[in-house]
């Protein structure tokens, strides 16, 4: 991407961004000296990401994968460090942000996501967690995270941003459920990982 050796000049510019895209693939890539969100995947069916590498990131906004509102997704042998966020579980409704090219204003569950064998580091954020923002859809199947599988990993750090900013009513949280962690190498877990009924639905089969 660019250099920031001229911060006035730097396009903040996201280097891949797929909106109800299915059946691909990105595979063997570098991404360097990027200043935006790494890999924007919002509203995405039947994906896999392998052999990914992510470095000399961003010190804002500088994020890895994002899955937002994404089913049957794999992200597997990458290596990273970020800016920010490097690989998150995203649901959301109505995220005020959207509304160029994309939009969650018709969301749907992210569900089967297989994490695997990913070595994973921030600077300053979470290297794996979950945005959970969905809470405010009135059918909450829509928003619900479900049916993901974490393993042979290692994560410097890992949280979830439970708290969304946007409604102006009371925040809850949207189901989780059947996420299972095995043989993971987790440096750090912040306590929101294990806020509320988070807590009860992801403690389940967690190893560390």
């Amino acid at each position: 991407m660019m250099p920031d050796d001229e911060p006035d000049k730097i396009l903040r510019i996201c280097p891949i961004g797929f909106y109800r895209v299915k059946n691909f693939e990105v595979s063997d890539i570098t991404i360097t000296d990027y200043h935006s969100y790494g890999m924007m995947i919002y509203t995405c069916n039947d994906g896999l990401f392998k052999n990914i590498k992510i470095h000399k990131n961003s010190h804002g906004n500088g994020d890895g994968i994002g899955l937002m509102n994404c089913q049957n997704i794999r992200v597997t042998g990458c290596k990273m460090f970020t800016g920010d966020d490097s690989v998150y579980i995203f649901v959301s409704y109505k995220d005020p942000r959207g509304g160029g090219w994309w939009s969650s204003e018709e969301p749907q569950p992210s569900m089967n996501i297989e994490i695997d064998h990913n070595d994973l580091a921030s600077n300053h954020c979470k290297a794996f967690g979950m945005i959970l923002w969905g809470a405010e859809c009135p059918d909450q199947r829509k928003v619900e995270v479900r049916n993901v599988y974490v393993h042979d990993n290692h994560f410097l750090s890992m949280g979830n941003w439970n708290m969304n900013p946007y409604p102006k009513k009371e925040i809850y949280y949207p189901p989780v459920t059947n996420v299972r962690f095995e043989n993971n190498i987790i440096d750090t877990i912040e306590e929101n990982f294990f806020d509320g009924l988070i807590f009860h639905r992801v403690i389940s089969g967690f190893m560390i």
